[in-house]
Formats: C-alpha cells, sequence, structure tokens
C-alpha cells in the first residue's frame, strides 16, 4: 500500500539543541540508510540539529506559519510566495505589501522579519538576512523541478530503470539492490499473490524501449491491467527519448475533480408542459 507509516515517536521535555542532537544521533545508530530530505517545522533548534546529523539531507520548511494562520484570506495570500522562483519572493512580497490593508501591518512585519528580511537603513537599499532563508520555506524548485530519481542498472545484458512507489520516491541504489535481492528467487502461489506484491511494492522496475517508449514494461499493476502506466511516460520523458515527447497542450489541460465515489444519481426528469 503506498502510504507513509510513522515509525518512530519522541517525546521530549525541552526543545534545545541538545536535545534534538541526542535524538537523532540515537536514530542515525539504528538506520543503514540516511534520510535525503526532511520536513520539519520553523524551530532553529530542530533545523541545526538535523544540519549537523544529517549533514546530507536537504531540510524542507513547511508552508504553514502558526503565526499566521488566523488571518483567514492574508495567510493564503502570503502562501503563495512559497510557490514562486526564489529570485522573485521580495518582489512578491513588497507587491502585496504594497496593497495590504492598515490592519495587517503587524502580520506583514512579522512575515518580513523573519521570512524575507527585514529593510536597513542606509544610503544604498538593502535587507536583512532573514530568521528563516528563502530556500527553506519556498516551494519551487521540489514542486516544479525536482525530478524524481531514476536508478539504471544492467541485468543478463539488459537494462532496468528503478523508480521508488509514491510512498517512497527518493530512492538510492541501496535500496534497488536490497529489493532486487528479496524478489530474486520470489515464487507466487497464485494471482492475488501477485497483485498484493505489486500493490504494496517499493520500487517498480521498468524496462524501456528507446525507440519506442509504448513497447516498455512496468511492473506496477497499472501496467499488468492495461499494459502502459504512467511510470513509462514519466520516466522515458525524463530521459529524452527520442519519440516521447508532451506536448504543450497536454500540459495545459485542467485536472479536474474526481468524481464523488459509488453510482451517479440518475438524471432528473425536465418539467413537461402540457
Amino acid at each position: 500500500m503506498e502510504k507513509n507509516l510513522p515509525l518512530n515517536y519522541a517525546l521530549f521535555t525541552n526543545k534545545q539543541l541538545t536535545t534534538y542532537t541526542k535524538f537523532f544521533k540515537f536514530i542515525k545508530e539504528k538506520i543503514t540508510i540516511e534520510p535525503l530530505s526532511v520536513s520539519c517545522g520553523f524551530e532553529l533548534a530542530f533545523i541545526n540539529s538535523v544540519v549537523d546529523v544529517f549533514p546530507e539531507a536537504s531540510v524542507d520548511g513547511c508552508s504553514i506559519w502558526k503565526y499566521i494562520q488566523g488571518n483567514g484570506l492574508a495567510t493564503k495570500i502570503l502562501a503563495c510566495l512559497a510557490f514562486v522562483p526564489v529570485e522573485h519572493v521580495v518582489t512578491g512580497f513588497v507587491n502585496l505589501q504594497e496593497c495590504a490593508p492598515v490592519e495587517l501591518k503587524n502580520l506583514y512585519s512579522y512575515f518580513e522579519e523573519n521570512y524575507i528580511g527585514a529593510k536597513k537603513r542606509t544610503k544604498v537599499p538593502s535587507c536583512k538576512d532573514p530568521r528563516f532563508e528563502h530556500e527553506l520555506w519556498n516551494c519551487y524548485d521540489r514542486t516544479f523541478k525536482r525530478k524524481q530519481p531514476v536508478i539504471r542498472i544492467k541485468l543478463a545484458g539488459i537494462d532496468h530503470h528503478y523508480i521508488g512507489s509514491q510512498a517512497n520516491p527518493n530512492i538510492t541504489k541501496a535500496i534497488v539492490d536490497q529489493w532486487i535481492t528479496a524478489h530474486k528467487d520470489f515464487q507466487y502461489t497464485d494471482f492475488d499473490a501477485i497483485s498484493l506484491e505489486i500493490e504494496e511494492a517499493s520500487v517498480h522496475c521498468l524496462q524501456l524501449v528507446e525507440d519506442d517508449y509504448l513497447r516498455g514494461k512496468c511492473s506496477c499493476l497499472a501496467f499488468a491491467k492495461h499494459h502502459l502506466c504512467k511510470h513509462i511516460l514519466a520516466v522515458s520523458a525524463q530521459l529524452k527519448l527520442a519519440d516521447c515527447v508532451i506536448s504543450l497542450i497536454a500540459k495545459q489541460i485542467p485536472i479536474g475533480q474526481r468524481r464523488w465515489p459509488g453510482r451517479p444519481k440518475n438524471a432528473k426528469r425536465a418539467l413537461i408542459k402540457q
């Protein structure tokens, strides 16, 4: 099942750097693969502890700030700054600040000091360093530019591409090697066992055909049913195979709302005037 499951709970007596560091070092001793990214709230002691113990991991701050949650529409407007390019954050904030009503002055001052950088009182226009850097809370790169890692391994002379499932997108070669070892001599007893194994898999294996991506194969359940899946299309486009080009028209199609589960209601009969 593609779900995120909590594996560890911790109850702290304080929020000091030493306490967080001691906890993360304990976790580091118990795991074999270090995290690629860590999502957390805007707490400097926690962030500094993660950077110290897991220096290779990227720290991503949450996009909701406690101080501004109770300000309704103002919260949503400021939250939009998390989805603009980092180089345009300051300009975007200035434009919003100029249109903001007077009663939100304190809110914008707080946001500027902590997340944007307050203006310096100097002859040359400049800003102070914010308490939380723009890259920490800005989501533009990780939403629009971050690509899912693809691990390429040659088995029996055939190239295999491995990607993570929705629950575990950031895979490493070590995870792929463990998955290959576990499934090397695995034998299925019936179709239900095959379906369950595919559905709960944390890794998808793809065999791509460079000159015709439609002939590619994938180990996911959707491919087993329809002989085509989103993984083949996405990885082929990411690897820029010759015949796999996603048109601009397809990218501009809006994503519609999902239909409510269950049988749709019958259309009501129109009134007929006698």
